[in-house]
């Protein structure tokens, strides 16, 4: 089966592969940037250090 997951956020990216995993072909699509900026990897701080 064929489904649309519309959002390439961590639950949307998550869904399409538990998809995957079970047979079927997520197709992804994502109005915004991809990734979303709230999706970044570790590379830099999340929270603010403070002054």
């Amino acid at each position: 089966m064929r489904v649309l997951v519309v959002g390439a956020g961590i639950l949307g990216l998550a869904t399409a592969w538990a998809l995957v995993r079970n047979g079927h072909r997520a197709v992804v699509v994502e109005g915004g940037r991809a990734p979303p900026p709230p999706a970044a990897s570790g590379a830099r701080p999340r929270r603010n250090p403070g002054p």
